[in-house]
Parts: structure tokens; C-alpha cells; sequence
């Protein structure tokens, strides 16, 4: 199964939902050039996205050029908050840490009350 995902622009807010497994490379950086295309076409900044029904399967090195890549691609203005399944810890986080490394606003949580909270502050 691969990852299937669904947008909404709510002003400079873009909703993301994201569901199934991101099963290689690939499916992950379509879903995020898709994510960025989106926004840029709607003029969002901020991106709330809900992966609580997505399972992270790929491979460390995986999670790394992922990371990498999107904080190369993303525009610098963006905020992008992240709600995981929490079995997905330490694979969320490491994401996190590559692109936050890297100059990407990001950050990873296990509710949606956080992540909101932490885009409108």
C-alpha cells in the first residue's frame, strides 16, 4: 500500500491528511513535492499535517534524504507541524532533527492540540 494523502487550504493554512505506509523513497517525496506544490499554489505558509494513519516504514537512510530534500525544497517562511503515531517515535523525531538541521520549521507531536497550538504561536 502505498501513501494516500488529501489537501485543503483553510487561508495560509494547508491540512494535510495522510494514510497507508510509505513503503520506499519515493512514495515519501511525491507526497512531500505534492504537500509543496499545494501550498505554494494556495499561498499557505503554515501546514498541519495528520499522519497518525500513515506507518513510516522506510529505512533510516531513507529518513534522511527525505528530510534532506525537503528542507532544501521547502521556502524558509514555512511552518509545518506534524501529528505522528506515536510507535513512529523515533523515526518522526530523527526526520525532525535532519530538517531542523538544515534550516526547516518543523516539528513532530503526538496530538493535534499541540501541533495547532505550536503553528499560531
Amino acid at each position: 500500500m502505498t501513501i494516500e494523502f488529501e489537501f485543503q487550504a483553510e487561508g495560509i493554512l494547508l491540512k494535510a491528511k495522510a494514510s497507508g505506509r510509505d513503503d520506499n523513497l519515493a512514495d515519501v517525496q511525491n507526497y512531500g513535492m505534492a504537500m509543496l506544490a499545494f501550498a505554494l499554489e494556495h499561498s499557505c505558509t503554515k501546514v498541519l499535517c495528520d499522519e497518525r494513519d500513515l506507518i513510516y516504514t522506510i529505512a533510516t537512510f531513507d529518513i534522511y534524504a527525505s528530510a534532506k530534500q525537503m528542507a532544501e525544497v521547502t521556502p524558509k517562511l514555512a511552518q509545518v507541524a506534524i501529528v505522528f503515531n506515536p510507535s513512529f517515535e523515533a523515526d518522526a523525531k530523527f526526520w525532525e532533527t535532519v530538517a531542523v538541521n538544515r534550516g526547516l520549521q518543523v516539528s513532530f507531536f503526538q496530538n493535534m492540540e499541540d501541533a495547532t497550538h505550536w503553528l499560531e504561536n
